[in-house]
């Protein structure tokens, strides 16, 4: 008769062959090297620890099952793909839909001034939360305060630049802003 033990315990791995030994030096054999990995023989294991897999095998068969069945019992989490991810690009979405044919820039991109129907101006005003929370607004000249679309506080409007004209209109940033609110 032939005998193999072999014992798992994380990356650790012990095993004991015998063969053409009687029945009862088999057990010895058992108990002891049970024992030697701190094991209780006589203890019978429902689902043997995940620390620690223990499998007594007799013929070749079972120990394709043992190893058939640890490799089961490893679940490795799937990273699904980020839904749109292939979508993206590194452009903006001015320059996107700059690409598309026939396309015409509004004149507030450009300007950085909407012009209302009744003819009332509104400039562009960027504005930063304390939320985290950023955006474009376009104001009257007279507003001293802009509304954050996220969080809804009122944060102050301040002049872009320190250059003013006659009309009361702010010098442009960098930017194209004329007014910025910061938190």
């Amino acid at each position: 008769m032939e005998l193999n033990i072999e014992v798992v315990e994380g990356n650790k791995r012990n095993s004991l062959q015998m063969k053409g030994a009687t029945q009862e030096s088999e057990k010895t054999a058992i108990n002891n090297f049970f024992k030697l990995m701190n094991v209780d023989p006589d203890t019978k294991l429902e689902s043997p620890p995940k620390e620690q897999n223990i499998a007594l095998l007799n013929n070749e068969t079972a120990k394709h099952e043992v190893v058939k069945h640890e490799k089961e019992e490893v679940k490795r989490s799937k990273k699904l793909p980020l839904l749109g991810s292939e979508t993206r690009s590194n452009f903006s979405v001015y320059e996107s839909v700059e690409d598309k044919e026939g396309f015409q820039k509004p004149d507030h991109w450009i300007t950085g001034i909407k012009t209302d129907e009744d003819g009332s101006k509104r400039y562009k005003c960027r504005y930063w939360c304390e939320c985290g929370g950023k955006g474009n607004h376009y104001i009257p000249l007279d507003v001293e305060e802009v509304e954050c679309r996220d969080c809804g506080d009122f944060i102050d409007v301040y002049p872009a630049t320190d250059e003013i004209d006659q009309e009361g209109v702010p010098e442009r940033d960098d930017f194209g802003n004329f007014f910025v609110a910061r938190y």
